[in-house]
């Protein structure tokens, strides 16, 4: 037992992955491929994800991890990588669980944009050290990709700058009033 205490305060690695396959399991993307970086953690990404397909219960929906790459994007060597998304383009995956971090993510996008991974044929969903924040996020990038994100901040009971969903949830009700007036009228000139 070591002699340091470590708080994490990212959500462990597990909830996120249990948040990836609810996500699978929502749209029916029942193939999916999995790229991890060369990184600590990585070995234990793929095993929980294995770990979860394998214990799914749910009879009517069958998951299959049909691929997986990792990456050892510190190599100056560019082969390396493309050799990796070469295999994962020539996979049946088009749906590719990513572990990675911002940094690392831009070599393999990189890479993957001149392949043709980063298309609308493909969806990216990440963890949440991929997205980082919206500051950092550099082209190459796919547009539409998914990440797992908890919101961890000590004033989590606000949702960050970059967080879309209130601005959503905060035009619902105008769009739906502006909808009903507009029925409503259409419906008086008709008469």
């Amino acid at each position: 037992m070591s002699e340091f205490r470590v708080l994490q305060m990212a959500p462990p690695i597990e909830h996120q992955i249990k948040a990836m396959i609810a996500l699978l399991k929502r749209y029916n993307w029942s193939r999916f491929g999995v790229v991890t970086s060369k990184m600590a953690g990585s070995k234990q990404f793929l095993k929980a994800v294995q770990e979860l397909v394998t214990s799914n219960d749910d009879r009517s929906f069958k998951m299959k991890l049909v691929h997986h790459e990792q990456i050892d994007e510190s190599s100056d060597e560019m082969g390396h990588i493309e050799k990796r998304l070469q295999a994962l383009r020539n996979s049946e995956a088009r749906i590719i669980l990513l572990y990675s971090t911002t940094q690392r993510v831009r070599k393999i996008f990189e890479v993957a944009e001149k392949l043709g991974l980063l298309s609308e044929k493909y969806l990216w969903i990440g963890t949440q050290s991929v997205k980082g924040s919206m500051t950092t996020a550099i082209p190459p990038i796919q547009h539409g990709m998914l990440t797992i994100n908890f919101h961890t901040l000590s004033n989590a009971m606000f949702p960050p700058a970059d967080d879309v969903l209130p601005l959503i949830i905060g035009l619902a009700p105008k769009v739906s009033f502006t909808t009903y007036l507009c029925i409503t009228v259409l419906n008086y000139k008709k008469l």
